[in-house]
């Protein structure tokens, strides 16, 4: 019984989420919004990335870790903050989404703020070429099966199919050496992702920050 309380309480914030960020969504549509520096269009059905716990610690950590010439993929670039961040200091950036209006977002941001950027349409790995020293992917974490364009940013499937594919196939596009940075957040099953990830990948907790009743974190992920 406390087991379906549980679960139908995560589905319930799941929803409650969607809705925030779609009103945050429609108010920003279309405007310029900046982010530590950058000048950030946000368009339509993308995720807008404004009170994104998982974003700042992406930033926060690639202050640290991005070196000249690195060559960074991010699965999932949205609005393109995270790739144009890492491009800026000196790396070597493709950026890849599934939805249209996030490659033409992304595009669009990477000239408004002079940076080069290989952006391109891609589902997961699907048009990748090539292999990489740091792949960042900062998942659509809730279980839901997507409706939209706009859902596919907030929801990985039943069962986190996005998530657990991206974690299966993200090793055979990195160097040796090369690792995964990704984020995960409390409110989902964090433990089974995990297990399944600890299959492939020494997992190490990176940084951490909390809000509210939501705590996000940080992976790093090298392949065994």
């Amino acid at each position: 019984m406390k087991m379906k309380l549980r679960k139908l309480l995560r589905f319930a914030y799941y929803f409650i989420i969607k809705y925030v960020i779609k009103m945050l969504e429609r108010a920003l549509r279309n405007k310029i919004i900046h982010v530590r520096g950058m000048r950030i269009l946000c368009l339509p059905e993308v995720f807008p990335p404004v009170f994104t716990i998982s974003t700042e610690l992406f930033l926060d950590v690639l202050d640290k870790i991005i070196r000249p010439n690195m060559h960074v993929l991010e699965i999932g670039s949205g609005s393109g903050v995270i790739s144009i961040y890492a491009s800026r200091k000196k790396a070597f950036v493709c950026a890849v989404d599934v939805c249209k209006n996030a490659v033409i977002a992304t595009k669009i941001n990477a000239k408004l703020n002079k940076v080069n950027l290989n952006v391109r349409q891609s589902d997961l790995f699907e048009n990748v070429r090539g292999k990489f020293d740091l792949i960042i992917f900062n998942p659509p974490f809730f279980p839901v099966e997507p409706k939209s364009a706009f859902e596919r940013t907030i929801f990985s499937g039943s069962e986190y199919k996005v998530i657990l594919q991206f974690l299966f196939h993200a090793r055979k596009y990195l160097k040796r050496n090369g690792f995964i940075l990704m984020c995960l957040t409390s409110a989902i099953d964090e433990g089974f992702i995990l297990q399944f990830a600890k299959k492939f990948y020494n997992v190490s907790l990176i940084k951490q920050k909390s809000i509210l009743i939501e705590r996000i974190s940080l992976y790093k992920l090298r392949p065994k």
